[in-house]
This record gives structure tokens, sequence and C-alpha cells, in this order.
């Protein structure tokens, strides 16, 4: 954990915050926003604090932010906050207009995530605190916490709770600092059924639609012994290219959408592992650049919006990984000669 000191400047110096979780923001990242808005007001008396997501939240967090009585904007007071905090966010781009009206403003930016965040984002940061170790933005937000010297309440933790169980897929890949936060929750009482309740997904018909017509159009590709799953559909890419992990893909690639040109890519713990691809630093942030778009995300879990043709960006993906394939292929050839 860096030095707080330059945090506690900004909260001495300033009243009116606003944190910015990225577009259609999932549960790592409400969470964090709601826990670190709990924090800010508790050591900043009379803070204002704006929480606000571009797209509102995803279906899921709809739902958590409901159940904790906590709203976030779509039209956040830009000009009227003195400081921001970014959160679960790799680069301002994410935020359109926001993120240039942010750069512009020269007021402090503290950048809490586990992405590597792009150059211009943490160029323009006051403040990055980063740790791509970490599997969740919520475990971030708590070592700031207890480094300020503060105690999560009870609802503190149970935010926290489910955000790293969204983000770990229910803490299969999970560290160790995740499942003391979470052995923390129990022990201030709360109830992991009850919070496991608020992030299983509830698929309505047209997701299940998407997902069925992904799989009737996938296409299946070999790169060695690595079987990879290409597919298009016009909404829910995420989802579907879950379902096809699920099936058995290594890889899967599923591009698509009306009006703005969408991929999502996911892949095995395995096939991350042995063959080192970092989808979201190694292929969705070149290509979103390439494609006058933003791309970002996790090892095994990313994603890029862009102008383009679907099956252009669908087709680039999957030969920017073909070339990390060949190369990592020959990395291993050359260590056995």
């Amino acid at each position: 954990m860096p030095s707080l000191r330059r945090l506690k400047r900004v909260l001495r110096d300033h009243r009116r915050f606003l944190i910015l979780c990225h577009p259609n923001a999932d549960p790592d990242a409400v969470c964090s926003a709601i826990v670190l808005r709990n924090l800010i007001r508790r050591l900043r008396r009379g803070a204002e604090v704006e929480m606000a997501a571009p797209e509102g939240l995803s279906s899921i967090s709809k739902g958590i932010a409901a159940k904790f009585g906590q709203e976030f904007s779509e039209e956040p007071d830009l000009s009227g906050a003195e400081s921001f905090f970014a959160l679960d966010l790799s680069s301002l781009s994410q935020l359109g207009a926001w993120g240039e009206a942010i750069l512009g403003s020269r007021r402090p930016l503290i950048l809490m995530d586990h992405h590597a965040p792009d150059a211009q984002t943490k160029g323009g940061a006051y403040m990055a605190i980063i740790d791509e170790s970490a599997t969740s933005t919520c475990e971030i937000v708590y070592r700031v916490m207890r480094g300020l010297g503060a105690k999560p309440s009870r609802r503190d933790l149970e935010l926290l709770f489910i955000g790293i169980a969204h983000e770990t897929r229910s803490f299969s890949i999970a560290t160790r600092e995740a499942f003391l936060i979470a052995s923390e929750a129990v022990r201030a009482g709360s109830k992991p059924f009850e919070l496991f309740q608020l992030i299983r997904p509830q698929m309505d018909r047209s997701e299940r639609i998407a997902r069925l017509k992904g799989s009737q159009r996938m296409e299946l590709r070999t790169h060695g012994d690595w079987i990879i799953a290409i597919s298009r559909v016009d909404s829910f890419q995420a989802s579907v290219a879950r379902a096809l992990i699920n099936l058995g893909a290594d890889l899967a690639i599923v591009g698509g959408g009306e009006g703005e040109a969408r991929v999502s890519l996911r892949s095995t713990d395995a096939f991350s592992r042995e063959t080192g691809i970092h989808l979201g630093r190694d292929v969705a942030q070149p290509i979103g650049r390439a494609f006058n778009g933003i791309g970002g995300g996790h090892s095994t879990a990313a994603g890029i919006s862009s102008p383009g043709p679907p099956a252009e960006l669908t087709n680039a993906c999957y030969e920017a990984i073909s070339a990390l394939l060949r190369r990592s292929a020959e990395g291993a050839a050359r260590g056995a000669g």
C-alpha cells in the first residue's frame, strides 16, 4: 500500500467529491464506490459525495444498489466536484466526455483499481493506488480504509463481500486477502447465503436466446491444443462468451452490437497461465486503440468498444491472439532446444 499522505490531504482540503465507475458498472465497482463514499463521509465532516456511472449500472448492480438504498447518477455535477475518484476504471476514455472534462479540470484525480491503467489516465492522476495482483477493487478500497485508520462497519463488510464474490467467481480465484475480508464479514454477523443471492444472475428470456444463438453461430478453431470459439450476437456478448467457456472452449471471442461494435473476450485460467496472454493488456487495449475505441480488462476477461465493424474487430482479436500464441510456441521451442 503506497503512502496515503496525498489522499489525506485531498480529504482535508476538499468537501465535494465525485466517485466514478465504468459504464454499466458491475458489483465490484458499485460496492467499492459505496464503501468509499461511506469512508469519505466518516473522515471528512460535511462531505458531499456523489456516485456516478455512464450508462448506469448492470442489472445485478441495480439490485445491490436498491438493497442498500444507494443511488448512482448518470448526469453528475462535474463542475461542482473539487476532486474525483475513479474506481475499477482502467481508462478515462471509458467515461467519454466526462473523462475529457476531468482531465481538463486539473482537479485531483485518485485512481483505485486492480487493472493496469493506460498511460494517459495514469499520467493525469494526482494519485494512483493500483495493484494488479488483487482480485478485486473492493480489496484495494478495504486496504485504503484500514490504512486511514478506519474500521469497516458490518454494512461495509457486506458490500465488500458481495463485490469480491462477484469479481472472483464466488471466490474461485480469490486471494488470501479476499478470503480474510470475507471472513471478517462473517464474524461481523453477515450471512453468506443471503449475500450470494444478490449476485446470482437471473437471466431473462432475451439473454437466454442470445446464449443459444451464440452457440448456434459458433465457429470452432484450434491452435495447437487450444480450442477457440468465435461467435456473434447483437447483445449480451459477455454472457455468451462465458457460456462458450462453460461449454468447453479455452478461449471465446464474441462480437456484435448495433451502432457500436463490441467484443467480449474470455479464457480459462489454464489458457492464461500456460500462454502468458493477458487479454486486457495484450489484446483489448491495443486493438481498442487501433480501432479508435477503448479496450481493457483482466487476464481472462476483457472487452472492447469501437465504432469499427464487429466482424473486423473480432477478426483482429483472433489474429492478435494467434500471433501471441505463435510467439509463445516459438519461445518454448527455443527454450527446449
